[in-house]
């Protein structure tokens, strides 16, 4: 894509090339990213243009994401321990039961 700057005020940044060209609003919007590609770094310059082609503002955009925590092991629960969670969980509903039928 080539944009050509009738008044020669747009300077591209340097080490950026271009990636997007969008209409908002009055102004257009061009958005210059990294010439390298580093899937760990997401770097862009965006530029506004005014309807006469000059330069409005300029905005630096850089995300660093956030490093991955290592994965967990998950074990699988043994067979006791999970019929003892559902005797403890018969034995509380037993006892909230009792606690309805006193209240009656």
């Amino acid at each position: 894509m080539v944009i050509r700057d009738k008044n020669e005020t747009l300077q591209q940044p340097e080490g950026y090339a271009l990636y997007s060209v969008q209409g908002e609003g009055a102004y257009l919007r061009l958005e210059y990213r990294l010439f390298e590609y580093n899937p760990a770094r997401y770097a862009a310059i965006i530029v506004y243009l005014n309807d006469m082609g000059r330069e409005v503002a300029r905005c630096m955009v850089e995300h660093k994401p956030l490093p991955q925590a290592a994965s967990v092991a998950t074990v699988p629960i043994a067979r006791q321990y999970r019929f003892y969670d559902g005797w403890l969980l018969t034995l509380t509903g037993l006892q909230e039961m009792m606690k309805c039928l006193k209240r009656w």
